[in-house]
């Protein structure tokens, strides 16, 4: 039981950590953005 329920939660914590990544990388370019606009 211990086992299952680790061997599931991994490939979750993985995809949820590339999920965070892209919303980085998303909000960066914001940033890029709005400063190229205000500059």
């Amino acid at each position: 039981m211990m086992k299952r329920i680790s061997n599931t939660s991994k490939p979750k914590d993985h995809k949820t950590k590339e999920i965070e990544m892209q919303k980085l990388e998303k909000d960066k370019t914001k940033e890029m953005d709005n400063k190229k606009r205000k500059g």
